[in-house]
């Protein structure tokens, strides 16, 4: 009996988790706004993982040079909140779209990968989403204020969203999303399920990031200290 009961909570358990991420409510009204450059994409995911690795704190400074480079050239400026984790230096890099409303949306994808890959998956294509909307913001200026963050160490400890986070208030956050993932190097995606490829422009010259169990644990032994906040 107890095999039986344990079974049925495991069936339950895995029918919740499968109706949870699947869109029973069908296909959303068709959109006819903006629509991103799967070519922009495409090379935006290369040039990244041409920087090199992304895992160490030189890989993660070029990464940070390298997407503010990216959005001067779409005439869109930018700051950075650099704070100090384990004797180095991180940035997240900011821009901002909208009027100063008194509540913000933040979207958000991270620019590190975990280990000496290319990540172009994890989160290469996370961060191509990200500049690509920016470039579709500044053509399209949003009716709030609309914050862009690309974060480093989000695979190990000393999280730059930790660090956003804790720089805002209670109740000025209207809305969080984050862009994780959002292309596949080759065939299909598979959660949900059945799902297309999210990103056809994403194929096997992109080679993803080997699948290793992230190293990341609830909380930090290590400080993590803001050492200037927000600067251009």
């Amino acid at each position: 009996m107890k095999v039986l009961a344990l079974l049925l909570v495991v069936l339950a358990g895995a029918a919740l988790v499968y109706g949870m991420v699947q869109p029973w409510a069908g296909a959303g009204p068709r959109w006819d706004g903006p629509r991103a450059d799967s070519g922009r994409l495409h090379e935006t995911v290369r040039a990244l993982v041409a920087l090199g690795p992304r895992h160490d704190h030189a890989g993660m400074a070029r990464a940070a040079d390298w997407i503010r480079a990216q959005l001067s050239a779409l005439g869109i400026a930018s700051t950075t909140q650099d704070y100090r984790f384990a004797n180095g230096d991180y940035r997240n890099v900011i821009a901002r779209f909208g009027p100063p409303t008194p509540q913000r949306i933040v979207v958000g994808a991270h620019y590190d990968v975990h280990g000496p890959y290319e990540g172009a998956d994890d989160n290469a294509s996370g961060i191509a989403g990200l500049l690509e909307l920016a470039r579709l913001l500044r053509e399209n200026p949003p009716p709030m204020r609309t914050e862009l963050v690309f974060y480093p160490r989000e695979e190990v400890d000393g999280m730059g969203s930790e660090v956003h986070a804790r720089s805002l208030t209670r109740g000025e956050v209207r809305a969080v999303i984050v862009l994780e993932m959002i292309g596949t190097f080759s065939g299909e995606q598979k959660f949900p399920s059945p799902a297309p490829s999210s990103a056809g422009w994403l194929r096997r010259r992109s080679r993803s990031n080997r699948s290793t169990p992230r190293n990341r644990s609830p909380g930090s032994a290590t400080p993590i200290t803001a050492t200037t906040g927000c600067r251009g």
